[in-house]
């Protein structure tokens, strides 16, 4: 763990995710119920909804799309700041704001494991961390003090993005951090900062190591990626 985890519970998280993906399963009503049992304690509210995945397919000759609609069932804690997500290929653990630090936040990520690997009968292939970020800006602000991770460029701004995929050994995998700036209707701004890594795994066990070594990458990261200005003030 990083040693100065004080500034943590001041981090802009608006969003903090762990994901499992898996070889894919069939969600049978009898599953789906297995895996409501095991969660009612915590996450006693269930909404069913649906989602859609796109495909594209290009050849020599010809290209080709297709739309599939899939089941996700949602499990909601009774404050409704976290939920587990469920379909044929992953479960996530999902806090949203207020982010509770990650002493807090890992044992659930392990009590949520200990209770799916039990119902699930499928093969890891990887395991996903991610931190959704939101630091409030204004348009006047000078961005060459609040990040440090961007395109360079001399001016001021009205819109930036910016994204990298880096490997990475600690974590078995990728580390991959996007940037944008926002306007809000009032007129307000904000950067958001999403870090986040995939590691590769087929062993539970080693996931959530895997993720301890995660959270430290992403703190060392977001530290490293902000300005002296934005430290400050999350002091």
């Amino acid at each position: 763990m990083s040693e100065d985890m004080t500034i943590e519970k001041n981090y802009p998280i608006i969003e903090a995710l762990a994901e499992f993906r898996f070889e894919p399963i069939d969600l049978t009503e009898e599953r789906v119920n297995a895996i409501q049992d095991v969660l009612k304690d915590d996450y006693p509210e269930l909404r069913p909804i649906k989602t859609f995945t796109h495909q594209f397919v290009q050849s020599e000759s010809s290209s080709s799309q297709s739309h599939e609609e899939a089941p996700r069932y949602q499990f909601f804690s009774l404050d409704k700041l976290s939920l587990v997500q469920v379909d044929s290929r992953l479960f996530t653990l999902n806090r949203l704001n207020p982010y509770y630090r990650w002493e807090q936040f890992r044992p659930d990520i392990i009590k949520v494991v200990e209770r799916m690997t039990g119902v699930l009968n499928t093969q890891l292939n990887e395991v996903v961390l991610q931190y959704i970020n939101r630091i409030p800006i204004s348009l006047g602000d000078d961005l060459e003090k609040l990040m440090h991770f961007r395109p360079l460029f001399d001016g001021p701004f009205t819109a930036c993005s910016a994204a990298v995929i880096i490997p990475n050994e600690s974590i078995k995998g990728t580390l991959q951090m996007m940037m944008q700036t926002i306007t809000e209707p009032d007129g307000s701004g904000a950067v958001m900062f999403n870090l986040t890594t995939q590691s590769q795994t087929n062993n539970f066990d080693e996931a959530l190591l895997l993720l301890n070594a995660a959270h430290d990458l992403l703190d060392t990261q977001f530290k490293a990626c902000v300005g002296d200005a934005v430290l400050e003030g999350l002091k």
